[in-house]
């Protein structure tokens, strides 16, 4: 043996490890905070899915509920997610979005789980609108985060990205709560709870370890402070008046046209879901094209045109009377609703000082329409019949056009100063 050679020795397992920490805990504190925002709406989408759509078999398999009281029901909770955006949610803009978040999705998976203890159907009346005031926690706040100090093409693309998620979950959700209320609606539901506590633990754990999230102060007080001059356009106010008016038909398609379809067309509960899917699929392709384009910015007359396409397709769904004609008015159905959505969202932010604020009033709007829907519609279809309910709706869609109208002409003559952004971009 030489006794000048030096012998190396074996590399163990974990040496060199440490060389790589530095790698590694740079993009552990990268992570920022879309990483929350965006897979808490995905999941929440779906535990949202599975607890609407599993309810409404629940209450008329185990309560023997009238297509009245699952209206109110329906409308109820959606009830008090509007008051809760306009009247609850901003009296705590001092609360950190990710607490909000935590908030909100534990409540909700609280009181569903008091809902599936089988209580009176008063009892679950409280409970249900306790759920719908829980959400107003969590949608409007994650979205005035995620879109602080964006504008125009980037407000645009982490939106539709915001859009794809969410929708993406919504599509998924009513096909995989269709077959699992076929064979117990408490299942669908059941596994919504899991999903809103799980949803919870996952942000806290953020909340706890991530040092982007630890260190975010967000806070819409402080935002709005830090924003400058207000530079909101006209255009949300017919962009919200048509949110309103199309989602009375979304709001009847989803809580009133199941109980339709299973009783008098005789569709199975997991065939409603794939039209459900059909529909909502759609609407992920529409956010798809619309991020992709801009022909639909600060333009009032696409609104107009976008909202004939609903009308025509809720027209339409009143000379249906099977599975296979539904399943090719749906996905128009969708692709329209996305348009109309993404015009409400984009228009009602889009220079905005106060974004939580605005994304309330986005969201409000889209709820006051779901009431409109499920609960009026409820009445209409036992007293009268599904064709009247679709009817309501063309007529309530052609009622929001007119207001459009009026409220462009009046855009026209006053100016707008979101033109001076269309002329900038041609320039």
């Amino acid at each position: 043996m030489n006794p000048g050679r030096i012998v190396k020795k074996p590399k163990k397992l974990w040496q060199g490890f440490g060389r790589q920490r530095p790698i590694i805990r740079s993009f552990y504190s990268g992570i920022g905070k879309t990483a929350v925002i965006l897979p808490s709406a995905f999941l929440v989408a779906i535990a949202l899915g599975q607890v609407t759509f599993g309810m409404i078999f629940f209450l008329r398999d185990f309560y023997n509920a009238s297509p009245v009281q699952i209206g109110l029901f329906s409308a109820g909770w959606s009830l008090s997610y509007f008051l809760g955006c306009l009247f609850i949610r901003p009296l705590f803009n001092w609360m950190l979005p990710r607490y909000s978040i935590i908030l909100a999705t534990s409540l909700a998976g609280a009181t569903v789980l008091g809902i599936l203890l089988q209580p009176t159907l008063p009892v679950a009346f409280v409970l249900f609108g306790l759920f719908g005031a829980s959400l107003s926690f969590f949608w409007p706040p994650i979205m005035g985060w995620l879109s602080y100090r964006k504008e125009d093409a980037e407000l645009n693309r982490v939106m539709t990205r915001f859009n794809i998620g969410w929708s993406t979950a919504m599509a998924v959700s009513p096909l995989l709560a269709g077959f699992l209320t076929e064979l117990d609606p408490r299942i669908s539901i059941g596994i919504g709870v899991i999903i809103f506590v799980a949803t919870a633990i996952l942000v806290l754990l953020a909340s706890l370890t991530l040092p982007r999230i630890r260190n975010d102060r967000h806070r819409e007080t402080t935002a709005k402070a830090e924003s400058g001059e207000d530079r909101s356009t006209p255009l949300r106010f017919p962009a919200w008046v048509g949110a309103m008016t199309s989602f009375i038909t979304l709001g009847v398609i989803i809580n009133i046209f199941p109980l339709f379809a299973r009783e008098v067309l005789l569709i199975r509960e997991g065939h409603i879901g794939i039209l459900q899917f059909t529909r909502a699929l759609s609407m992920v392709l529409g956010f798809i094209i619309l991020g992709r384009t801009s022909f639909w910015h600060f333009r009032g007359r696409q609104m107009l045109i976008i909202q004939a396409v609903v009308a025509l397709a809720t027209l339409a769904a009143l000379f249906a009377h099977s599975f296979s004609a539904f399943l090719f008015i749906f996905p128009v159905f969708g692709l329209a609703i996305a348009l109309v959505y993404q015009n409400s969202l984009f228009h009602g932010v889009s220079g905005s000082t106060a974004r939580a604020k605005r994304m309330a009033i986005h969201e409000a709007a889209l709820t006051a329409g779901m009431v409109g829907g499920s609960g009026l519609g409820g009445l209409i279809y036992q007293a009268v019949s599904m064709q009247a309910v679709f009817l309501y709706c063309v007529v309530m869609i052609l009622a929001g056009v007119a207001v459009q109208a009026l409220l462009l002409r009046r855009k026209a003559r006053s100016g707008d100063p979101s033109e001076e952004i269309l002329l900038r971009r041609k320039a």
